[in-house]
């Protein structure tokens, strides 16, 4: 028996599910989607490496923002989901946030 690993299709948008964490401390786990991201936007867990660079979200009805990634912790770097949560209503369990890479 033979086994093939599928690679994920590049698509405009992911679901990604937010949970109370994510409301109460102002981030979005995306771990499990950094294959999602430009690699030159994925940071490791120094935070003197410069080898990353800024990748652009656009954020539906709250504008482009620019954020590095945290591999380690698997979160954007940006601080402003707090805002952004709050504005859209997005509550636990929200699986799509408005925004596009």
């Amino acid at each position: 028996m033979s086994s093939t690993t599928k690679t994920p299709q590049r698509s405009s948008t992911i679901k990604v599910p937010i949970t109370g964490g994510n409301l109460r401390n102002g981030h979005v786990y995306i771990r499990e989607y950094l294959w999602f991201f430009p690699k030159w936007a994925i940071r490791g867990d120094r935070i003197d490496e410069t080898d990353a660079q800024p990748c652009t979200l656009e954020l539906d009805n709250f504008g482009a923002i620019e954020t590095e990634i945290d591999a380690a912790k698997g979160i954007f770097r940006w601080r402003g989901w707090k805002k952004f949560f709050r504005q859209h209503g997005v509550l636990e369990g929200f699986e799509e946030l408005p925004a596009s890479a």
